[in-house]
């Protein structure tokens, strides 16, 4: 039987809905067996073998209603179906068999219960209607003499009404057996689900607790109860506000159903007060407001918090030291470095000239000349990993600062293409360069647009035999944006390589920086370079085939300049105008080939190498030259010998290169004498604020040096 029934039921139906459905095709199935029992007892007594076949041809189309569930899926249309055979059957039963006195009359009031069980609210009231209507039409026939035929005896009607009375009987049996079966099973549905409820509530990890319009706490669930270090009973009944300080405030935005976080303390009945994550929403119960509180103790994640943050101040400290330690070492490793690369250049001067000039042992110097050019490349190189080094530090301490100037791109590109053409002669690359007609003059940092385009050209040749390397110049549509586009033929990169190709100490494999060299730091500078002139930098490559890089810069970085523009820190200017003693010169101080007519530069220089080089140098050119150990050995010569030019060191023991700055600019007498400060690049602006006429990088350039010098009002030889 339960087969059969569920085969007409649709599988999309479950619920009460699906029950109710199993209700009507039982029914159904109870009122087709009964239609032939009264077909035949009508035939038997009448004798009427049409109303027989009427009566069973009835109970067949009954059947039809469970076909009618399953094809739809409606139990509506199924429930309207089957109430209305059934009232069409009855109506005409009982209109044959003598009107208000037949058997099947009082069916008619059965059928809007029919309605209300299989078809819902709207169809009862519907059939309960048309019900009304006819019992309304046979009473009133009756009431105005109306004579119904009747075909059956006396004895023979009580034999029917019996029967009539029996399956009324039995049908609304069945019919209130199924709706308490249906009833039962609702209600163990709802508890079965209150008991899911509450094994979930009692299972959360989170407290839960329900609180009353008054504040006091209604029920929790054992979450709730280890939070508070409370047992159930204790718990209930208590205010809210007792355990929880924050509790006013937290009545005041847990206003609807809405659930909003938010950080709050708890208190413990020993009074130790801990963090917790609550969570709120208003319920509507039994015609007044409850609040339902989701409790979290956050104790072990504040703590998790804290022992992150403590770790990231110790980063940046960390960090800090780092781009301390690192700023220090600049200055260390340039002033050697400065030694190895001047005197190999002077030392290879000497041996030129010398073989020029003939001189006695000139040709076994010329034997050291591939040697002291190996040194003076090998030092080059090495000023060039320490500078990728140093820069890629201060890009990461955030201290890398712009000098926005004007630049004539066509001369920045000549510039540029000119040092790099060495470079592309060596594996017999064909360098191209397209500067485009629009492309006039920018205001951006020169330094660091040389050194984005210098990266890039000289990677594409490096990585690139017998080829093309392309350098493309030209400006946006609205002239507001500058774009350099360098496109080589050589040996491309993988869409994993593209991945990591801006990251620092990458190259494509071990191989490469085998085969090619480089710390793998050059466009890694390069993308923060272009981050910081207001650009983008982009990259297309296909392996074996060659590589496109795309910078877009801001061409003009003024108003971004003035607005970050800011005054020295007042610590620094302090310091740095503060008056110290004066220590006289210790020692002698040498003075090269003294000529009176010849200008004098005073080098102020802790460390002996660069004092001596800066001399000859100097000296070589026909210059005076006054050498000082210390800030106040300079500050004491400057004031005897009133120098046409003074070059000095920042980084120097007692009183550095900044405050002995300060204290030429205050003194009157020695306030116009040019200072040209050589020290790092980080430290220009600073420089310049204080005074500085000129600034240079170590290791100091001799043409760069001269040319300066050169430019200096006053000074010549």
């Amino acid at each position: 039987m339960a087969k059969s029934v569920d085969y007409f039921i649709p599988p999309h139906l479950d619920g009460f809905e699906r029950r109710r459905a199993s209700l009507a095709v039982k029914t159904v199935f109870v009122l087709a067996m009964w239609g032939p029992i009264v077909g035949l007892l009508s035939w038997i007594f009448v004798g009427d073998a049409a109303r027989a076949l009427m009566i069973l041809g009835a109970a067949l189309l009954l059947l039809v209603s469970p076909m009618l569930l399953r094809w739809t899926g409606k139990p509506a249309v199924a429930g309207n179906y089957l109430v209305g055979t059934l009232f069409g059957v009855v109506v005409w039963l009982t209109w044959v068999n003598g009107g208000i006195v037949a058997p099947s009359f009082s069916w008619i009031s059965l059928l809007p219960i029919f309605a209300l069980l299989f078809a819902g609210k709207r169809s009862a009231l519907f059939w309960m209607g048309a019900a009304l209507c006819a019992l309304g039409a046979f009473f009133g026939l009756h009431a105005t003499g109306f004579e119904f035929v009747q075909q059956l005896s006396p004895w023979q009607q009580i034999v029917m009404r019996f029967a009539e009375v029996c399956g009324l009987t039995i049908v609304i049996f069945g019919v209130v057996y199924l709706k308490d079966g249906l009833q039962q099973w609702l209600v163990d549905v709802a508890q079965r689900n209150q008991q899911e409820t509450r094994a979930i509530i009692e299972t959360v990890p989170d407290g839960l607790v329900t609180v009353d319009g008054s504040g006091r706490v209604v029920q929790v669930n054992e979450a709730a109860t280890d939070i508070f270090a409370l047992d159930r009973e204790a718990f209930t009944g208590r205010a809210m506000a007792d355990l929880m300080p924050t509790y006013d405030r937290l009545q005041e935005t847990a206003q609807g159903p809405a659930i909003a976080a938010d950080e709050h303390v708890g208190e413990l009945d020993c009074g130790r007060q801990f963090p917790m994550e609550v969570a709120a929403g208003e319920l509507e119960s039994n015609s007044h407001a409850e609040l339902v509180l989701i409790l979290r103790d956050i104790s072990r994640r504040k703590a998790a918090e804290e022992k992150v943050r403590q770790a990231r101040d110790e980063a940046l400290e960390a960090s800090r030291a780092k781009s301390a330690f690192l700023a220090n070492m600049s200055h260390e490793l340039r002033t050697p470095l400065n030694a190895v690369i001047g005197y190999s250049e002077m030392i290879a001067e000497e041996i030129e000239f010398a073989r020029q000039e003939d001189a006695p042992g000139s040709g076994f110097g010329s034997l050291f000349l591939p040697d002291v050019q190996r040194i003076r490349t090998a030092g080059k190189h090495l000023l060039a990993l320490v500078n990728d080094i140093l820069d890629l530090s201060k890009i990461e301490a955030g201290k890398m600062q712009r000098h926005v100037e004007r630049i004539d791109v066509a001369e920045l590109v000549d510039d540029v293409v000119s040092t790099v053409q060495p470079l592309a002669d060596k594996n017999d690359n064909t360098l191209q360069v397209g500067v485009g007609e629009s492309v006039d003059h920018v205001h951006s940092d020169l330094t660091k647009v040389r050194q984005i385009l210098f990266n890039l050209l000289s990677n594409a040749c490096k990585f690139t035999s017998n080829g093309q390397v392309r350098l493309d110049v030209r400006t946006t549509s609205d002239g507001e944006r500058i774009v350099f586009r360098v496109e080589d033929t050589g040996i491309g990169m993988t869409p994993e390589q593209l991945d990591e190709v801006f990251e620092a100490f990458s190259q494509a494999d071990s191989s490469t920086t085998r085969q090619f060299g480089g710390t793998g730091l050059g466009l890694t500078i390069t993308s923060h370079f272009c981050a910081l002139l207001g650009g983008t930098i982009s990259v297309e490559s296909t392996e074996g085939e060659g590589s496109v890089f795309t910078v877009e810069l801001s061409a003009d970085l003024r108003d971004e300049a003035r607005s970050e523009t800011s005054p020295l820190d007042t610590q620094d200017m302090v310091g740095a105008q503060e008056m110290v003693g004066i220590v006289g010169a210790t020692g002698e101080l040498p003075y090269l080939n003294a000529q009176t007519d010849a200008d004098t530069i005073l080098v102020i220089d802790d460390d002996r190498a660069m004092r001596n080089l800066l001399s000859r140098m100097l000296s070589k050119e026909g210059y005076n030259v006054a050498l000082a150990a210390s800030g106040a050995e300079g500050l004491l010569l400057a004031e005897q010998l009133q120098p046409a030019a003074i070059t000095l060191d920042v980084m120097m023991p007692s009183m550095d290169g900044w405050e002995l700055l300060a204290r030429l600019k205050e003194e009157p007498s020695l306030a116009d004498i040019p200072v040209i400060v050589i020290t790092m690049l980080s430290e220009r602006s600073r420089g310049f604020a204080l005074g500085a006429d000129h600034y240079l990088v170590k290791p100091v350039d001799r043409a760069e040096l001269l040319g300066v010098l050169g430019k200096v009002d006053g000074v010549g030889v």
